[in-house]
């Protein structure tokens, strides 16, 4: 079995070129919900890409 050895931090900024739009969704779909969530981090509740999205 697998197991984690280190975590690492990476910091920068990304400059985008085009729309970026990485969702999430923690509701279900509805008449009048929303379509089209973003994906935040809880403690801050500012926007973030995963690192599986990075690639």
């Amino acid at each position: 079995m697998a197991q984690l050895v280190k975590k690492y931090i990476i910091t920068g900024t990304i400059e985008l070129l085009t729309g970026l739009h990485i969702g999430g969704s923690n509701t279900s779909m509805g008449i009048g919900g929303p379509d089209k969530l973003i994906i935040r981090n809880p403690l801050d509740n500012k926007p973030i890409i995963p690192g599986s999205s990075l690639k």
